[in-house]
């Protein structure tokens, strides 16, 4: 068995999301994760930061009732893949999580996009992604949610 150290750089702020699949999150937001393995001897460390350090806001185009949703890809250092969870904030009542299932954020080199194909999408909605790290069906590791788009 090779001894192991993980460090993690946490920020405590609570984690506001909930994955595709019911996943609810509970871990606290991260910006870098650390991990120190020593085998016979040798130190190594790996480590992994999410690129860039602040999620980017979306662009809403198309109809209003489905619209378009893009963004800049967000990456991790050591090329884990990042998902997304995507949310409509309507200027009076309660955030709704959009663009999972069928209509998961596709990667198409170097934006993501998505449409918003769930009833009640209106054209003075706002949108927010936030990118995560999925481990075991666990959410890990994330960034802040982008700010609502205008």
């Amino acid at each position: 068995m090779v001894p192991a150290l993980i460090l993690v750089a946490a920020v405590s702020a609570p984690l506001p999301l909930i994955a595709g699949g019911g996943v609810e999150a509970s871990q606290a937001s991260t910006l870098a994760l650390f991990r120190g393995v020593l085998p016979n001897s040798n130190h190594q460390l790996g480590a992994a930061t999410f690129v860039p350090l602040t999620a980017p806001a979306i662009t809403r185009s198309g109809l209003a009732s489905t619209p378009t949703l893009t963004w800049s890809t967000v990456t991790l250092t050591n090329g884990a893949p990042v998902s997304y969870v995507v949310m409509r904030v309507p200027k009076v009542g309660t955030p709704v999580e959009v663009c999972k299932g069928a209509d998961a954020p596709a990667l198409s080199g170097s934006t993501v996009s998505c449409v918003d194909r769930v009833h009640g999408a209106n054209p003075n909605d706002r949108y927010t992604e936030q990118p995560y790290l999925l481990r075991s069906g666990q959410v890990t590791w994330t960034l802040s949610a982008s700010a609502p788009s205008a």
